[in-house]
């Protein structure tokens, strides 16, 4: 099965607040498909409402599609980005190790 892509945003007085791009993967190891959310680009006024409904349509399309998880993925160590994935309900799950190639 090829990934399943999804993209969604929202306008506000036609200006781009938020929008978010995913894709379905499917899992073999686990015999499982899990939702990884690439991006979610947001304006600096963006009301945090608009970023949660955009999470929350990009979750149900997930069940819609058979997946059993989402995943989002962060480049930075950032604790205020912890507290707020963890105010939607996402736990920490993975660790990456990264080799700078040169």
């Amino acid at each position: 099965m090829l990934p399943l892509g999804y993209s969604r945003g929202y306008e506000i007085d036609d200006k781009l607040q938020v929008l978010l791009c995913a894709t379905i993967d499917e899992n073999w190891w686990l015999d499982r498909k899990d939702t990884q959310i690439i991006c979610i680009l947001k304006d600096a006024k963006c009301p945090q409402e608009l970023i949660k409904l955009l999470i929350h349509d990009c979750e149900q399309w997930s069940r819609q599609n058979g997946a059993t998880s989402v995943n989002i993925h962060s480049w930075n160590d950032r604790p205020a980005y912890d507290r707020w994935c963890g105010k939607l309900g996402y736990a920490p799950t993975q660790k990456t190790y990264t080799k700078e190639l040169k």
